[in-house]
């Protein structure tokens, strides 16, 4: 935004200079900006504001003599002027979110452009650029990275490929499990589907992902995930329990079985009767000794 004197009428103008993608590039790689030849202004950093006064028109001596000349901007053209500006540059970047479907671009003051075009004049930054998205049919921009590093991967039985899959890990910041339902291929990668729609498993080697881990969009970010693990972990809870608890109570069954058939032996030399009743627990069966067996 540039504000603009000029001496001869003594009029002001404030406005946006029209700037250029090849202009704001050039401000960001050498943090230099130029309105003419004879006005280069240099040290421009990112995300600062600086301001800085220039004389655009004409020439204006110490001895507080001037020379006119002929000037043109946005207002008109004028003759014999000496034109004095102050000119305040506000250099930003930053990272606004996209939506991909609707080809949209949301910017921080909540302009919202189209995407295709790769400009849009803010109403708050001015003019604003941003580099297209890459046409892929792989579509790897559409992918987030929310964890990368080490997992625990459960199977029941490891030679039993219909066996489950599951994936687990708790750390003091995340904690995550998730099933491995299905494969699903992506450009020379395999990734592994899991019962939520939108969150994928990728097994690979440190640094060789398809996608970089970067700042993760919040309409990335879904509740139900994280709801859905501790699911997972009160279901596999509770199965284990049950399991336990199916073989403790046959254990005890068992443990009685065998307390009962070693009293029953204490009666089977002297009380055949009695032996035949607590074994088969009822009457209606007599024992018969022959030798050292007892016959039912």
């Amino acid at each position: 935004m540039s504000l603009w004197f000029i001496m001869e009428e003594y009029i002001m103008a404030d406005y946006i200079h029209e700037t250029g993608y090849t202009q704001c590039l050039r401000i960001l790689q050498n943090g230099t900006f130029s309105l003419r030849a004879s006005n280069i202004i240099h040290d421009l950093k990112s995300n600062h504001t600086s301001f800085h006064s220039l004389t655009l028109a004409g020439r204006i001596s110490n001895g507080g003599s001037c020379k006119g000349t002929q000037y043109s901007d946005p207002y008109g053209t004028r003759d014999n002027v000496v034109v004095q500006a102050v000119v305040k540059i506000s250099v930003k970047t930053s990272h606004v979110p996209v939506q991909l479907n609707s080809g949209k671009i949301i910017l921080k003051s909540g302009t919202v452009c189209r995407l295709s075009e790769s400009f849009c004049l803010d109403s708050d930054d001015g003019y604003t650029y941003w580099k297209p998205v890459p046409i892929s049919s792989c579509n790897f921009h559409k992918y987030d990275v929310l964890y990368e590093g080490p997992a625990t991967k459960i199977t029941d039985d490891a030679e039993n490929l219909s066996s489950p899959i599951i994936y687990s890990l708790t750390t003091q910041d995340i904690t995550f499990v998730l099933t491995k339902t299905k494969e699903q291929p992506l450009c020379g990668y395999t990734l592994f589907c899991t019962k939520h729609p939108k969150l994928f498993i990728f097994e690979t080697k440190e640094g060789t992902a398809f996608v970089k881990r970067g700042i993760i969009p919040v309409n990335n970010l879904d509740i139900l995930a994280y709801m859905n693990s501790k699911f997972v972990y009160v279901e596999k809870h509770i199965r284990q329990q049950m399991i336990s608890l199916y073989y403790n109570v046959m254990q005890q069954k068992c443990e009685l079985e065998r307390q009962v058939i070693t009293n029953a032996l204490s009666f089977a030399t002297l009380q055949p009767d009695e032996f035949a009743y607590r074994l088969m627990k009822g009457p209606g069966y007599m024992a018969v000794t022959t030798g050292k067996l007892r016959i039912l």
